[in-house]
């Protein structure tokens, strides 16, 4: 394997109406695509033109053959996605409104169609971990005690060990998290710990870090390890990029929004892109700011994804982020 972005999560089928003015019960035509923060992550990576790998687990059945062949038709290195006898792959319906409201039903169960918590770190040998530029791994792996929260960890903390850099990306699901919120922040704060960059959304970054402000939060976590911090703002609020001490503001871009999903995974996406093509971290937060943009204009189609060139036009003319003044953000 040769890929500079490897990253690890779930590969699940989504339905959606692909307009923000539908429902699922009055949507007269479904779109079929493939899903999971993870995945579509690895997808805008490779569409941005960063070779980009999945770690993952589908089910033997059509619609892991399904999901097999979109990644790969995506440009996705897929061969460490894994085909699980007995288990169904996962299936997700989504559906969003132009006035941001969404609403995500999960058909993923245990020991029938959660094909991933059979992930064991030990298949997954040292030179694909060790010839990767960057490993990406998020809280949905780490969300209950186990095979999968372990081995997830187990291979972010070999990838440092062989100089491979880490990112760490919550996206938060409270709900999900089965053994109570200690247990969650102690493995949010466990996975910190094990990574060079942070990205996570205001809420999160306040929540983990029990601190009042933004810039305060970005400050503590980042004394924690990472190297870099990167906080959300979520519609038209900024986001805040924090790199060794000195921190920046970074305006979201205002479109005709079409279908507000995933545009926390393409910032996330957007954002690694042009760091391992060694933009800065503040060109890097504007960036991945205008690819997720780009993405939340369009129809939901993994063929509409932003390409690299397509960002580059739509930053023409804008104004890069300058350092922020001390006590000028991060009062949200």
């Amino acid at each position: 394997m040769s890929v500079e972005i490897l990253t690890i999560g779930t590969c699940l089928v989504e339905l959606s109406p692909g307009d923000g003015d539908l429902t699922i019960a009055e949507a007269p035509v479904l779109y079929k695509q493939a899903a999971g923060a993870a995945t579509h992550f690895a997808c805008v990576v490779s569409k941005l033109g960063v070779r980009s790998g999945l770690v993952s687990c589908v089910g033997d059945d059509s619609l892991g053959e399904f999901m097999i062949g979109e990644l790969t038709g995506m440009g996705v290195d897929a061969s460490l996605v894994g085909r699980v006898q007995g288990q169904l792959t996962s299936v997700s319906f989504a559906s969003a409104d132009r006035a941001g409201g969404k609403t995500f039903t999960f058909y993923r169960f245990s020991g029938y169609s959660d094909p991933l918590e059979t992930l064991v770190s030990g298949d997954i040998p040292d030179e694909a971990l060790a010839g990767t530029r960057l490993f990406d791994f998020t809280e949905g792996c780490l969300r209950s005690p186990g095979i999968l929260r372990d081995s997830t960890l187990n291979m972010a903390d070999r990838c440092r060990n062989f100089g491979v850099e880490t990112c760490y990306a919550p996206n938060w699901r409270p709900g999900l998290w089965h053994m109570g919120l200690e247990d969650a922040l102690h493995t949010q704060r466990r996975a910190i710990r094990s990574c060079d960059l942070l990205i996570l959304n205001t809420e999160e970054a306040l929540l983990i870090s029990e601190e009042s402000t933004v810039v305060a939060a970005a400050v503590r976590l980042g004394s924690w390890g990472p190297h870099t911090v990167v906080v959300t703002g979520g519609g038209d609020r900024p986001a805040l990029v924090w790199e060794r001490g000195q921190t920046w503001e970074v305006v979201p871009f205002p479109v005709d929004v079409r279908y507000d999903v995933n545009a926390g995974d393409t910032f996330h996406a957007g954002f690694l892109s042009a760091h391992v093509r060694g933009i800065a971290a503040a060109g890097a937060g504007q960036f991945a700011a205008a690819a997720a943009a780009i993405k939340i204009s369009r129809i939901p189609l993994l063929t509409n994804l932003p390409t690299w060139d397509e960002v580059e036009r739509f930053l023409v003319g804008a104004r890069p982020p300058e350092p922020c003044r001390p006590g000028s953000a991060g009062r949200r």
